[in-house]
């Protein structure tokens, strides 16, 4: 009688396990690499040392298993496996060479909403005008909201430009060169955008590219505005100073014009005040000299100063002029000098007024280089408390002007200011009447005589004060002015991009069909789809 006996056991040695062992590892290592590859891309060194490690332990297990891989290489199944293998991965092949090929195209189709990638007309300009090199250093916070934003319009910059070098730095990784920068220009470096050109340099702060919207959801991301006027302000060679004429109770530049100074100072000009009586001359470095609404008379001497200023010595004057029942004689000969005169009335339009305010106007618009772009942004201006001008029938010699803003055909200017309610009466003036001119000035009688920007005369200094600063054309219609008078006609306003938050709401019945749709439906018709598919192969 046999005795007996259990099943047989294998002892199963390293040598047999080694090949499993070496395609485990060599897969865990692979999948480690991804993941340092993203976790840790300024650590190269870490996935390409776990990336080397899996291809050695890959190689070594296709070693090992050399004749089992060979006979699994003949079956018919793994022939076909390894030609859907070779027709995806030369799918992926062509369309990585495509990406490739478009990544390094200069060609551009911005498609998002408020073109999002794009930039504007004036940066172009300023990008192609370029004649030195510039260094951009960006202290990037990282994970911030914002911070993708910024890098992504630094990075079109440095694409449209081959002088535009930038650099991306991590303040904590590189605490000596974020310090260097904090002694340069005191402030928060978390953040900041840096423009160097020799040894002028611009911090552009965080906090001011990114600005409450007009709604809850939306934030305007002003760093195109922000960035190009950085570029104006340290690749010019000295700064454009813009005077302003104080002592006869304009707007003050420290008060009511507050708003109107930092747009200046980020269009890179460096606005100063000046009270010509104290000082007896218009200094040598006066690029524009602004005239911010006087209620008082210039005297004889300031005004044949600011004469020789504009019409001798090749300077700029934007003149506003408000409302106001006092005589200013020498104002009106200033005005007479550069061909116009200004009306004692106050504008009023009941058709072109801002929420039925007759002496609120959002005038016309004439074609001019001055307000080209506003016409074809469709960007209006108020006018709150304008009086009107008019170009005389003979001006001075060598003086041209143009109209800029025009009233209705029903407005008016109201010359009776006892009446308590604004009506039309027979002393009034009838519209369209002319609100601002632009002047200019042919230096000599010669064919080839050179004709300069010399004037822009507004009949209200009001626009630019306090918060009608900010009323969509307002700031755009006093820099393009500036902008023209300095013969920078390609120039124009860079609105800030809104970047809203898109929200769906759904009622109960519209989100059950999306789950009942995307939860069973779809799943479901992929599962069954799948079933019968096995199940006629099986069946046959």
């Amino acid at each position: 009688m046999n005795k007996a006996t259990g099943p047989e056991t294998h002892t199963v040695t390293l040598k047999e396990r080694l090949p499993g062992l070496l395609a485990g590892g060599g897969f865990t290592l692979a999948g480690i690499s991804l993941i340092l590859f993203f976790l840790l891309p300024r650590i190269p060194w870490a996935h390409r040392s776990a990336a080397a490690a899996a291809a050695l332990a890959l190689l070594a297990y296709a070693y090992l298993e050399r004749a089992g891989l060979g006979s699994l290489a003949r079956r018919r199944s793994t022939k076909h496996g390894i030609n859907a293998l070779v027709q995806t991965i030369a799918v992926i092949g062509i369309i990585v060479m495509i990406n490739v090929l478009v990544a390094g195209a200069s060609w551009r189709l911005d498609l998002t909403r408020g073109s999002k990638y794009s930039l504007s007309e004036q940066t172009t300009a300023v990008l192609a005008n370029l004649d030195r090199d510039l260094k951009i250093t960006y202290f990037s916070p990282g994970g911030n909201p914002g911070d993708q934003d910024i890098r992504d319009l630094l990075d079109e910059y440095a694409r449209r430009s081959p002088r535009f070098r930038l650099e991306v730095i991590d303040p904590e990784r590189s605490p000596s060169t974020a310090q260097a920068y904090k002694a340069k220009v005191p402030g928060s470096i978390m953040g900041s955008v840096f423009f160097e050109s020799g040894e002028r340099i611009f911090r552009v702060d965080p906090l001011e590219l990114f600005q409450e919207g007009d709604s809850q959801d939306s934030i305007n991301f002003a760093g195109e505005q922000g960035f190009t006027r950085a570029i104006l302000e340290v690749a010019k060679d000295s700064d454009s100073m813009v005077y302003f004429l104080e002592g006869h109770m304009e707007q003050s530049l420290e008060g009511e014009l507050a708003g109107l100074k930092s747009y200046l100072e980020g269009d890179g000009h460096s606005p100063r005040s000046l009270n010509l009586i104290q000082e007896g001359k218009i200094p040598g470095d006066a690029r524009f000299l602004v005239m911010a609404g006087p209620q008082r008379d210039l005297d004889r001497l300031e005004r044949e100063e600011i004469r020789r200023y504009a019409l001798e010595r090749g300077g700029r004057l934007v003149v506003m002029l408000d409302p106001g029942t006092e005589a200013l004689p020498e104002l009106d000969a200033l005005l007479g000098e550069l061909g116009l005169t200004a009306h004692q009335d106050v504008l009023a339009d009941p058709e072109r007024s801002y929420f039925f305010d007759l002496f609120s106007l959002v005038p016309r618009y004439d074609w001019h280089d001055i307000t080209q772009s506003l016409i074809d942004k469709n960007l209006p201006s108020l006018l709150p408390q304008a009086r009107s001008l008019a170009g005389l029938d003979t001006p001075p010699a060598g003086i041209t002007v143009e109209g800029l803003l025009e009233t209705s055909e029903s407005s008016w200017g109201e010359t009776n200011f006892t009446e308590s309610k604004a009506s039309k009466g027979p002393d009034d003036l009838p519209g369209p009447l002319y609100v601002a001119y632009a002047v200019s000035y042919k230096e000599g009688d010669q064919a080839d005589s050179k004709v300069r920007p010399v004037a822009v005369v507004v009949g209200t200094s009001s626009f630019i004060a306090g918060e009608f600063v900010t009323f969509p054309g307002n700031a755009d219609l006093f820099l393009n002015s500036i902008r023209w008078l300095g013969g920078e006609r390609e120039l124009i306003s860079i609105r800030p991009k809104a970047r809203t938050m898109e929200r769906l709401f759904l009622d109960p019945g519209s989100a059950l069909r999306i789950l009942f749709l995307t939860v069973i439906v779809i799943p479901g018709a992929t599962l069954l789809s799948g079933t019968v598919i096995w199940l006629r192969r099986r069946n046959r």
